[in-house]
């Protein structure tokens, strides 16, 4: 049985909250206009590409495609320096990595900070677009109001200690009653923390897995075939991984 006290001061729970518009909707009109060209029923939904994310010559992001690409990105990190635990949108950061996520957290944050007004100030001109792309299927009720479109987008980091056993706001029962609820509190709290512990153990386990089978998959190649270079990202993970493992 795992002992959920032994990852207490080890790690801390964190969270990454992001919103976002994603500029595509599902046309019912073109929808069954398809299904009657084909004589189907049910076969498949139209979903519309409202804005384009790249500059048509230069294939760089736009101001939209840089957005989103910074709301992408600090997603990747989030789950890269964490591991599962339970399913209330938190994980486990253990401590060895916390200094390299607050790195990333404030360079995300910084970023999104400034590519939002851009994107705002960019969204009326890219909405004007959009009709020579979509051609007939362009709706301008598709499209969030100019002021309304700042709202659509987020993104919020959130911290804070694992639980410890015994923790609860039942101070205000009558004192007969204290005593058993927080056992109860606490046997419940227990059994959370070493569920969410295998859990995230599990998870370490699977990615290791996983980088040691790619690495063997690389290695087992021949020279000159595909995939036979070395990458230093995967010294990467492997070297990642390994400390966010012993950290626990």
């Amino acid at each position: 049985m795992t002992d959920p006290t032994n990852i207490q001061g080890k790690a801390i729970l964190v969270s990454l909250s992001i919103s976002k518009w994603l500029a595509r909707t599902f046309d019912k009109v073109a929808t069954r206009e398809v299904h009657q060209a084909h004589g189907a029923t049910d076969a498949g939904k139209f979903s519309k590409k409202l804005m384009a994310s790249r500059d048509e010559r230069t294939q760089e992001h736009n101001e939209y495609g840089a957005l989103v690409a910074i709301q992408t990105q600090a997603r990747t990190d989030h789950y890269a320096n964490t591991l599962a635990w339970g399913n209330k949108g938190l994980r486990l950061l253990p401590v060895a990595n916390y200094d390299e996520y607050m790195r990333l957290q404030r360079g995300h944050l910084v970023a999104f900070a400034r590519a939002l007004p851009a994107f705002v100030r960019a969204y009326p001109a890219l909405r004007l677009a959009a009709p020579a792309a979509l051609g007939t299927l362009f709706k301008e009720g598709d499209y969030p109001a100019p002021d309304r479109i700042e709202e659509r987008f987020s993104m919020h980091y959130d911290r804070e200690p694992l639980p410890i056993s015994g923790e609860s706001i039942v101070d205000e029962l009558a004192a007969p009653q204290v005593a058993q609820v927080r056992a109860e509190y606490a046997s419940r709290v227990d059994a959370k923390i070493e569920a969410a512990t295998s859990a995230a153990m599990s998870d370490a386990r699977e990615r290791v897995g996983k980088v040691v089978r790619d690495l063997q998959t690389t290695m087992n190649r021949k020279k000159g075939e595909a995939g036979f270079s070395f990458k230093e990202s995967k010294d990467g993970n492997i070297g990642g991984m390994h400390s966010t493992i012993r950290s626990l």
